[in-house]
């Protein structure tokens, strides 16, 4: 279930552009960090330890925290993107550009995605307008095969 604590806030940059800041407080995505460590420690050989069972404590310790925080960032970034675009009510077309603007393991994370949307479009009050339609006339006075759906009495 998802927790829709993300914050956001969406600049116009055209009739069919957007820019949506995303700010993502580190408690909402710490938890994808540790599935991925658990995930990772299934996996690792380390000297000592059955495949498998290397502590995750130890694992963390010995990883490349970098390359860690990338992994789960580039993972977390796109579920987020879609709660920020469902809470700002905004209508996307197409794929995000997306850049991650702040990005510390224990701090909130910051990313902008630039998108296209749909324009607005105000249809004007249509109770008030006429329109007149001119009857359809046969060109001449003669039944032929061209005319005959035209002729009096050919209705079906």
């Amino acid at each position: 279930m998802r927790s829709m604590t993300v914050k956001s806030t969406v600049e116009k940059l055209s009739p069919t552009r957007v820019r949506i800041n995303v700010e993502v407080p580190f408690t909402e995505w710490e938890g994808e960090f540790d599935r991925a460590l658990k995930e990772m420690a299934k996996s690792v050989r380390m000297p000592g330890f059955r495949p498998g069972k290397v502590p995750v404590k130890l694992l963390e310790a010995r990883i490349d925290k970098e390359a860690m925080l990338d992994q789960v960032v580039g993972e977390a970034v796109p579920s987020k993107y879609s709660e920020a675009v469902t809470t700002a009510d905004v209508r996307p077309l197409g794929q995000p550009d997306i850049e991650i603007t702040k990005k510390v393991y224990g701090e909130d994370l910051e990313f902008t995605a630039e998108v296209d949307v749909r324009p607005e479009i105000e249809l004007p009050d249509l109770v008030g307008l006429k329109i007149t339609v001119d009857p359809s006339r046969c060109p001449t006075r003669r039944s032929t095969p061209s005319c005959r759906t035209c002729a009096p009495g050919s209705a079906r």
